[in-house]
């Protein structure tokens, strides 16, 4: 998932980020097969869900599940007229770090995921400092 900047012309506006000139405002990862918290990492009163990467839980074939998303922190002002855009994804989004993703469990790919949204509670939650 990635939040980015959207001009007024439909461009992306990126910034300078660790290892690439040109990144998205902020970007997050999640499995719905890796949605267990860890109890004692986890912080609700900071809204940053902390996933355990030990635990797996897939969800069955048609099981709707909840799965949090910590969306890392920015400073990014943004220019008048500029959109915010939520993207979700099933890769690394576009112009995110460079990931080699090394580790066998992490470059699992095919199945079908499907996102829902309004029957239950979605959000994004974003701090607005002017």
């Amino acid at each position: 998932m990635c939040l980015r900047d959207i001009a007024p012309d439909g461009t992306e506006a990126v910034h300078p980020g660790v290892g690439n000139p040109e990144t998205p405002v902020s970007i997050g990862w999640g499995r719905p097969s890796r949605r267990a918290l860890d109890t004692e990492r986890d912080k609700p009163h900071l809204h940053r869900p902390v996933h355990r990467p030990d635990v797996e839980d897939a969800p069955a074939p048609g099981e709707v599940v909840a799965i949090g998303i910590a969306v890392g922190p920015t400073g990014t002002v943004f220019e008048a007229g500029h959109r915010l855009v939520l993207e979700v994804c099933a890769r690394d989004p576009f112009r995110a770090f460079p990931f080699l993703h090394l580790i066998p469990e992490n470059r699992r790919t095919g199945g079908t995921v499907t996102l829902h949204t309004g029957r239950e509670k979605c959000w994004v939650e974003l701090p607005v400092v002017s």
